[in-house]
């Protein structure tokens, strides 16, 4: 090969690996038009995400209140706290619950009752609430809920969109039962 042919295709490799400014402009401007398109889809399933993985929670912390009250023959509460050091007498669990044993049977986290957990209210774009203006959630020490409860979780956006929204009821027998769909303020 001559030199010639060398420097004509040292050229040429040099020409072939950069990208011109218009092939740059096209490739932006595709990848905005199709994050664009995406965000809307990405944030519905961040948003679903979000509620089942709360919904979970609530599953997890009722079935550990229950198998306390079981293994310790007790009654243990659940109750909803804005100052995570006193039940706020309100059905809204979205600050905050505590779960206890109420050694006092008042239904309330007092002197001489127990903390067992703590947790909730760090998402503020989720709303719990006990149904029917109840106020706790308590199982006996055979692991029986003293009565029926619901507790809706929703989304800021839920409106009437079940898809936004679950129901978790607990039955007397102390079992809980997740259903798509509540009523969200």
């Amino acid at each position: 090969m001559n030199n010639q042919s060398r420097l004509d295709m040292h050229k040429l490799s040099h020409r072939v690996l950069g990208f011109t400014l218009t092939e740059l402009m096209v490739t932006l401007v595709v990848l905005s038009i199709l994050v664009g398109i995406a965000t809307p889809g990405m944030r519905s399933l961040l948003t679903k995400q979000q509620l089942n993985s709360n919904t979970h929670l609530m599953v997890s912390i009722l079935a550990y209140a229950r198998n306390e009250a079981v293994s310790r023959v007790v009654k243990v509460v659940i109750c909803g706290t804005s100052d995570a050091s006193t039940c706020n007498g309100s059905s809204d669990f979205s600050e905050g619950w505590l779960v206890f044993i109420d050694n006092d049977d008042d239904n309330l986290f007092s002197n001489g009752d127990e903390l067992l957990k703590q947790g909730g209210g760090e998402e503020k774009s989720m709303h719990f609430a006990l149904d029917n203006s109840d106020t706790f959630i308590s199982f006996t020490d055979e692991g029986e809920s003293t009565s029926v409860k619901k507790i809706e979780l929703c989304t800021d956006d839920a409106g009437s969109n079940p898809n936004k929204s679950r129901s978790l009821t607990i039955s007397m027998a102390g079992s809980s039962r997740i259903s798509q769909g509540a009523n969200c303020p």
